[in-house]
């Protein structure tokens, strides 16, 4: 659901803007924004308008300037004719609008290139607004303008077709599951959570080795017994007519190592 929409308008005698109403005429934004953050959202995208923008109002006054040294020339031409004076100075005026038609058509050819760079900044910016207000369920996007959209929804006076709007940026209300789905951050169910926790109740099976002043870590016991095998039992067989004990099964031999 929309909950507030903001036109950018190109103007041909000034800068482009982008328009938008006082913060209270957006009844439903103000559940989920305050008025200081609209604010400063609003002046960050100003900002970002009027330094990654192409504005087109630098090329209207070359254009007027142009056609002026025109009128101009030909004027002078006149004059120049009725005074019998040289007309190579009326030549030499025909110049400047002709350097100045040159500038226009260049800056034309790369006004879309342009603009499609100002599409990915603007993209990235609001992205980083999304990352700041992802909590309170609101995500910044901008599209193309639609037949459904009126003059009331973005604040503006009518008729309509009086503005000339290149794109809109709007605020929508989204779901942050569904949207960290998307972006591949499920966040897990209640009941998915709890089954990883683990407790640990009763005796450790672990020991600490002892005696060794390097090597003071816990091991679990099977690794122990791997690590130091015990050596093999053995039993003794007991005599009863002479009272000794034999050994059935002889204990393991030592060799002492010189």
């Amino acid at each position: 659901m929309a909950l507030a929409s903001f036109p950018m308008v190109i103007l041909r005698w000034k800068r482009s803007q982008l328009l938008r109403g006082k913060y209270t005429e957006y009844r439903q934004l103000t559940d989920y924004l305050s008025q200081d953050i609209f604010l400063a959202r609003l002046e960050a995208l100003d900002k970002h308008i009027i330094k990654e923008y192409p504005h087109i109002w630098l090329d209207t006054y070359m254009f007027f300037t142009a056609i002026c040294f025109v009128i101009a020339t030909a004027a002078f031409s006149i004059i120049a004719r009725a005074a019998n004076l040289s007309m190579w100075y009326p030549l030499t005026m025909l110049a400047i609008p002709a350097i100045i038609g040159f500038i226009t058509t260049r800056r034309r050819r790369k006004y879309y290139k342009k603009l499609a760079t100002y599409y990915e900044s603007l993209q990235a910016e609001l992205k980083q607004f999304n990352s700041l207000d992802l909590s309170r369920q609101i995500k910044w996007n901008f599209r193309r303008l639609r037949e459904t959209d009126t003059a009331d929804s973005m604040h503006l006076n009518k008729p309509m077709s009086r503005y000339n709007i290149n794109f809109i940026v709007e605020i929508i209300q989204v779901n942050i599951e569904n949207e960290m789905a998307q972006e591949g951050e499920i966040l897990p169910a209640y009941d998915t959570s709890m089954m990883d926790v683990v407790l640990d109740i009763g005796p450790m099976e672990e020991q600490t080795i002892r005696g060794n002043p390097l090597d003071n870590s816990i091991l679990p016991m099977s690794q122990i017994r791997q690590s130091h095998p015990l050596p093999p039992a053995y039993e003794r067989n007991t005599n009863e007519s002479q009272g000794l004990e034999e050994p059935i099964q002889p204990p393991p031999a030592y060799i002492n190592s010189r």
